[in-house]
């Protein structure tokens, strides 16, 4: 955060504000990508401490240890979450690629920023911010992305029916035993898809259209975006990073 300055003047965000209530009305990853693109033009308020010269980063926990720097959308909510708590802080101005950089540096020990805690809160997880950190620097063929252009990584938000329609397609044809959910980027164009890597039993032309199928079956579920199926043993999955089942047979 090298161009951060000290807060000298009001600062506004009421489009980030709407999109925020519309990401906790609705976590789907449309509100969540119209949140980023807001998100990413806007300049943030952030609490800061100073001893001796050096300043800090205010960061809160939650019930899961995590730690998020906190932030705020505007001076007025900035202020009144001072008063309510009885905590006054000095504050700087900075821009979401200033937090990103903030979560990234590894001294830091942060899980991510939180804007507005305690007031309409929505946090920005570590995984996402790491892809768009990677953007913002330039990444190519190295973690997270691979040789065919594709940059792969994790979503703090899913469409909310994925699962529930993952089983609905099971009851109709059960070879498709785990899947895992990613966020996939073409590198070129910037579009973005859910990667949906999966294991089966299904081999050779069986197993194509079955990914086929269920691609084209969960893309009407899937908040606008593209939908992207690969097998456990693809070559795209060597570069997909940590594994977390999504859902499962039963």
């Amino acid at each position: 955060m090298d161009n951060i300055s000290f807060l000298d003047s009001p600062v506004s965000n009421p489009e980030v504000v709407k999109l925020m209530k519309a990401v906790r009305e609705e976590q789907s990853s449309e509100n969540m990508l119209a949140l980023l693109k807001a998100a990413a033009m806007a300049e943030f308020v952030v609490p800061i401490s100073i001893n001796d010269g050096r300043y800090g980063f205010h960061a809160v926990k939650d019930k899961k240890d995590r730690q998020f720097i906190v932030a705020y959308t505007d001076t007025v909510r900035f202020e009144t979450a001072q008063v309510d708590s009885g905590n006054y802080f000095k504050a700087v101005k900075a821009s979401f690629a200033d937090l990103t950089e903030v979560v990234m540096a590894e001294n830091m020990k942060l899980d991510g920023f939180i804007l507005n805690p305690g007031s309409g809160e929505v946090l920005f997880g570590k995984e996402m911010l790491e892809m768009i950190y990677r953007q913002m620097n330039g990444g190519d063929a190295k973690e997270g992305s691979d040789s065919s252009g594709i940059r792969i990584g994790d979503s703090d938000h899913y469409p909310p029916r994925f699962g529930e329609m993952m089983t609905e397609f099971s009851r109709n044809d059960d070879r498709i035993s785990r899947v895992y959910v990613k966020l996939a980027q073409d590198v070129t164009s910037g579009d973005q898809h859910w990667l949906l890597i999966i294991e089966s039993d299904a081999q050779g032309d069986e197993r194509k259209y079955l990914y086929e199928t269920f691609g084209k079956f969960m893309r009407s579920y899937a908040d606008g975006l593209g939908v992207m199926c690969a097998d456990i043993n693809d070559d795209i999955v060597k570069n997909a990073g940590t594994l977390r089942v999504f859902w499962e047979k039963r």
